[in-house]
């Protein structure tokens, strides 16, 4: 179970970093978001964290998927 909140834990704080990056302006509207590839090195996760904070902002409208 704790491994669950951990992993919960994780894609919100990945979501929280690029959402911040998105409202203080380094990342623009029309840029890109990194893929999964590049959060799972940056952060150190497995591919589903990286793809739940991915989908995270993409539920909330912050990003959308192409």
């Amino acid at each position: 179970m704790a491994h669950r909140t951990d992993g919960a834990r994780k894609h919100e704080r990945i979501a929280a970093d690029l959402r911040a990056r998105i409202h203080s302006g380094e990342l623009r509207d029309g840029d890109r978001l990194p893929g999964e590839n590049a959060l799972m090195e940056q952060y150190g996760v497995a591919r589903m964290t990286a793809r739940q904070a991915l989908a995270a902002l993409q539920a909330e409208g912050v990003a959308v998927a192409h």
